[in-house]
């Protein structure tokens, strides 16, 4: 896309949003510096713009003495009464607060910020509490059968967003065998259409109760037709869209042969990253990061499903990956990993960080700089804003 969205700031450098949208280009591509051009270029344009001023501030690291603290906060202002502005904004003053070592203003901005989106969509836990059981209900041996696709390619990167999917997904596709398909809808969009529910949703308790009456076979044998062109004649391609966790066994009996990988991080730390997060405002999968104490219940019954899984999978098609784990014990934790995947080793899975493919992820900058142990423990920083998090979650450890 890179030179498509130059040529029409070429043909037309006015408008502000062409610039923005080479920058989110550039930037998903590793391209920083010239992502910050483009931004800029955005500001120069329309100098309230809070999309630009964001993506700034996620491009690097602020400083006293270069930020935007100023300017933020004057827009934060201006916009609080808008919930989709106030959260963006919001966002990037938290980011900015937490790069100044100043963790406990920058919680207390996440929970400003974020307060305001909750209250318009009207978030309710119970309709992810009876999603999260919908999905363990899944697990029937009768739903296994002997059509089911026999392809080996796909590998499934799964687990809560912030928990180390990209980075194995970069680990993975680092090797010579190995393509990444992105974060995929494709299984998903597929057990919707046999499900046939009603609803608009792809992904709804229905759908999944559904489930149990479609034909996983023809699904698997439909997933591998779907996906041949972004495996690209690859050995081996990888899927990472993390809330494919919801459909571990169907992927099991869609597709026996598939590897799924599921990713855990420390409790606190994962629920801490997944509420720190600017997901995408209209994606409602992720309306739970919007409270810290939402973020919690949602992390219990991800942690209650992965149960699940574990007791149900064969262990030479389910495997558990700990983020602390990788990061500390980085060549041991590769080399499980492609094993699992029946994979030689390579030594460029090592240096994943030098990998050219683009990433459209939330995690676009840091899986370009070597494993580093500073989000290990993240949450101790934040100081008192998290005491009863942290009572929650190693009361329920300990029980």
């Amino acid at each position: 896309a890179i030179p498509f969205y130059q040529r029409a700031v070429e043909l037309d450098p006015k408008p502000a949003n062409f610039h923005y949208n080479l920058g989110a280009a550039l930037q998903f591509a590793g391209k920083f510096a010239a992502a910050e051009s483009a931004y800029r270029a955005v500001i120069e344009r329309e100098p309230n713009s809070y999309r630009a001023y964001s993506a700034l501030v996620g491009l690097s690291r602020q400083t006293p003495e270069q930020n935007y603290l100023a300017k933020l906060g004057s827009l934060f202002k201006e916009h609080k009464a808008d919930p989709d502005k106030a959260l963006h904004i919001g966002h990037a003053i938290a980011k900015t607060l937490e790069d100044l070592d100043r963790y406990e203003e920058s919680f207390d901005w996440l929970k400003r910020a974020k307060r305001g989106k909750r209250a318009a969509i009207e978030y309710q836990s119970d309709t992810d509490f009876k999603l999260f059981a919908a999905a363990a209900e899944t697990v029937d041996e009768s739903t296994a059968s002997d059509d089911a696709c026999s392809a080996a390619s796909p590998i499934f990167i799964v687990g809560l967003p912030r928990t180390g999917t990209t980075l194995v997904d970069r680990i993975l596709s680092s090797h010579p065998e190995v393509v990444s398909a992105g974060e995929l809808n494709t299984f998903a969009g597929l057990v919707k259409a046999q499900a046939g529910s009603p609803s608009n949703l792809v992904l709804d308790v229905e759908t999944l109760r559904n489930a149990a009456g479609a034909d996983l076979a023809q699904i698997g044998h439909s997933y591998i037709e779907e996906t041949r062109r972004l495996a690209r004649g690859a050995h081996r391609f990888t899927d990472k869209m993390p809330l494919n966790f919801f459909y571990v066994w169907l992927i099991h009996c869609a597709l026996p042969n598939a590897r799924i990988v599921a990713l855990r991080r420390d409790p606190i730390d994962s629920c801490v990253s997944n509420f720190r997060q600017l997901f995408a405002t209209g994606f409602s999968y992720y309306n739970y990061s919007l409270d810290i104490d939402d973020t919690a219940a949602y992390y219990e019954c991800f942690d209650k499903l992965l149960g699940v899984w574990r007791r149900s999978m064969p262990a030479s098609r389910y495997l558990e990956l700990k983020y602390e784990d990788i990061v500390r014990d980085q060549e041991n934790q590769t080399r499980r990993l492609l094993e699992f995947c029946n994979l030689t080793w390579d030594e460029a899975c090592l240096r994943f960080h030098e990998n050219p493919a683009p990433v459209a992820t939330a995690s676009s900058v840091q899986v370009r700089q070597p494993l580093y142990t500073g989000s290990i423990g993240r949450w101790k920083k934040y100081g008192d804003r998290l005491d009863s998090l942290h009572s929650r979650l190693n009361k329920k450890k300990n029980s």
